[in-house]
């Protein structure tokens, strides 16, 4: 049996993974090579999240939920690390499956193999809030800059779109 290529494996899972009873599989798969990537520097950071050098400086983990959530470290010089990359611990962490700080901006993503993602304002509010929160209470300036902020979706660019 010739062995496929990595293109060919994504379009077998793709196609294998593609039904209402296996998408959240899917989802969380490619959430979970998304993380490993930026973690491990596998992948540059693609432009449109804003990191000057495409390299994640750091990754910190988010234990708990959104309205509630601490972060791995208060150290100050940690939490100033940029590009920095930010990962919900929580498997159901509500709104976002990650969050990448830059020097000028916070940016909060979201993957879907779906042609659509619904999204909870209130709980994005709750995120933000929360990262103020932490800049207030480390009183050492802002850790992040919460007046620039973008909501990114990374779908997959080989799934068809709805005709309109």
């Amino acid at each position: 049996m010739e062995l496929m290529g990595l293109e060919n494996i994504r379009n077998q899972l793709a196609l294998a993974l593609d039904g209402p009873e296996t998408q959240s599989v899917a989802g969380t798969f490619v959430e979970r090579l998304l993380h490993r990537a930026f973690i491990h520097n596998k992948m540059p950071v693609p432009s449109v999240f804003g990191a000057g050098d495409n390299i994640i400086r750091r990754s910190l983990f988010l234990y708990g939920q959104a309205q509630n959530f601490v972060i791995e470290s208060c150290d100050p010089a940690v939490l100033q690390t940029r590009p920095l990359y930010l990962q919900p611990h929580a498997q159901n962490f509500a709104a976002v499956d990650a969050i990448i700080v830059t020097s000028s901006t916070l940016r909060l993503t979201q993957s879907s193999l779906s042609n659509t993602h619904p999204h909870n304002l209130a709980t994005l509010l709750q995120i933000i809030a929360r990262l103020g929160a932490y800049s207030r209470g480390l009183g050492q300036g802002k850790n992040f800059d919460v007046e620039n902020l973008n909501l990114v979706y990374c779908r997959d660019e080989h799934r068809p779109r709805p005709k309109p």
